[in-house]
């Protein structure tokens, strides 16, 4: 996760995309809470064995993510619109700032609409293709802006109701695969759950 947030930092297809999108978008759910567990999986380009991490998600569309690693080590990044920060072991790791990092604005944007489905907000950033079929959908995403193509070579995401697989494949040639599982939605957060971004 947190390469993805760096490679974002650093930063289609045809008229039938318009149909893929409508159709996409009309078989989500829009729930304002989306929960569940995510195993991931990263390949990095010169080194043979994958490493390997799960924990679990929140996103609420209207504060923001929280993605808390379980393993190899316990991390929790939160990302608002305000703000970044990864902690783990009591400590904040990592901070980053809208206000003196204007890129955190366009990184909180990406990684809500990528969490969250939020097409419309994906298209600012990326040209798409895809298909659906009557239960599931892919989309494949590529890159609008060329600083954003030296880093992201390819977005895939895939589900039905929901975000089931998120894939990228970055510029280096490194894979990062996410998939979510025992996926729930909610109108609201619970009381623990919003704590989280306070």
């Amino acid at each position: 996760m947190r390469a993805l947030v760096v490679a974002l930092l650093l930063a289609a297809g045809p008229a039938a995309a318009g149909d893929v999108l409508h159709d996409v978008e009309a078989r989500l759910s829009h729930a304002r809470v989306t929960r569940g567990r995510f195993q991931q999986h990263k390949q990095l380009v010169g080194i043979a064995r994958p490493l390997e991490g799960s924990g679990t998600f929140l996103v609420d569309r209207e504060r923001g993510v929280v993605w808390r690693s379980e393993r190899p080590f316990e991390t929790v990044l939160r990302i608002t619109r305000r703000e970044i920060v990864q902690s783990g072991g009591g400590e904040v790791l990592m901070r980053l700032s809208a206000d003196s990092e204007p890129a955190v604005k366009t990184v909180s944007a990406v990684l809500f609409a990528t969490f969250a489905a939020d097409l419309a907000a994906l298209s600012q950033f990326f040209v798409f293709e895809g298909d659906a079929t009557d239960a599931t959908w892919r989309l494949t995403l590529r890159p609008r802006e060329p600083a954003l193509a030296r880093l992201i070579r390819r977005l895939d995401i895939s589900g039905d109701r929901q975000v089931r697989r998120v894939q990228l494949m970055a510029a280096s040639g490194d894979l990062l695969l996410i998939d979510f599982r025992e996926v729930e939605t909610a109108a609201a957060p619970t009381p623990g759950e919003a704590a989280e971004f306070d």
